[in-house]
């Protein structure tokens, strides 16, 4: 009987062994804090080198996927405080931190110069509220009320878009 108990006591404890040791081995190369693969990793890598030729970008975490995009608005503007009040929060609160806006105020000088190097670089010249997501602009509130949401879902299907612009003037927002 001793020896009976003493095989279980040993099957037992290589048991935990094992899957201590498959725990480790399958968190190297995760976040502490989200347990997924994180960029720079070996897991990471691993899959990255797998999926290099999916036909897609590759993004490095939840993070990346996001639209992001730039708002002009003035706080005197009634179509600006539509868009900011009425428009805005329902997809906010739809998409999350998968949509990011950064909004500039034209009353402030820096972002009328940010607002007119975008205008220059996409060739319009455009009345407020003004929204640059991706390639587009969106003029007017009921433009960004029809066109935003898809611009939005287009984005999270290619893995996310950047910033309008690379960067933004000191003392601009």
């Amino acid at each position: 009987m001793k020896g009976t108990q003493w095989w279980i006591g040993l099957g037992g404890m290589l048991l935990l062994a094992a899957l201590a040791l498959g725990w480790a081995v399958g968190r190297a190369g995760t976040s502490a804090a989200t347990g997924r693969a994180t960029p720079g990793d070996d897991v990471f890598q691993a899959w990255a080198a797998e999926n290099a030729d999916a036909g897609g970008p590759i993004c490095r975490s939840d993070e990346d996927v996001a639209a992001r995009m730039f708002l002009f608005y003035r706080a005197d503007c009634p179509d600006c405080q539509r868009v900011l009040q009425e428009i805005l929060p329902p997809l906010q609160k739809k998409y999350g931190r998968q949509m990011r806006v950064r909004l500039f105020n034209v009353d402030i000088a820096a972002n009328r110069r940010v607002r007119e190097a975008l205008e220059r670089r996409y060739g319009v010249q455009g009345r407020l509220p003004e929204l640059f997501v991706g390639d587009q602009v969106l003029i007017g509130s009921e433009e960004i009320r029809r066109e935003l949401e898809p611009a939005i879902r287009r984005a999270l299907v290619v893995g996310g878009i950047d910033w309008p612009a690379e960067a933004v003037p000191a003392g601009a927002d």
